[in-house]
């Protein structure tokens, strides 16, 4: 090898390693610029129940079971089951109450000519905080025909609260 054929290569290698530290500087500012704002922002934590929790919710309702720690009611008028789905009637009968969570049931009738399958994300893009949807015993409906619908909501921590009649007041048990 030559000297000037080592010097040039030298100086390639100078150069090389000058341009890796410039993009590794610049991944650096990245990484701290990215950390900076992570940090800044607010965090929500959302807490989803699990998935074996709401099988076992449908699997009573369908078996016309109340789900333990649930309490069975009439609806009330701001309690309806919505969805945006064709040719499907809804009607809200039950609502079961639980302590942060409301299971509304309802039955949904295919009113056209067709078979129809019924899509339990019809509902629950209708409910604000809808955490699962389902039907039972029927998906597929024929003209006419109706099947049960279950949706499953979370209860606003408000009207989670009942008051307790103090008994120092008079209040009966």
């Amino acid at each position: 090898m030559r000297w000037s054929d080592f010097l040039q290569t030298w100086d390639g290698h100078e150069t090389e390693n000058r341009l890796s530290r410039v993009i590794i500087i610049g991944l650096l500012v990245v990484c701290v610029i990215t950390s900076l704002a992570a940090l800044r922002t607010e965090r929500s934590i959302i807490l989803v129940p699990p998935i074996s929790q709401l099988k076992a919710l449908f699997r009573d309702l369908g078996l016309q079971k109340t789900p333990s720690g649930y309490s069975l009611r009439e609806p009330k008028p701001q309690e309806q089951i919505r969805c945006l789905q064709d040719r499907v009637q809804i009607k809200t009968g039950q609502v079961l109450e639980g302590q942060d969570r409301l299971i509304m049931v309802g039955l949904a009738k295919n009113t056209g000519s067709d078979l129809l399958e019924f899509d339990e994300r019809s509902c629950a893009t209708t409910q604000q905080d809808a955490l699962a949807v389902s039907v039972w015993p029927n998906v597929v409906l024929k003209p006419q025909e109706a099947t049960e619908l279950y949706v499953v909501v979370r209860q606003s921590p408000e009207a989670s609260v009942s008051l307790r009649p103090s008994l120092l007041s008079g209040g009966q048990p």
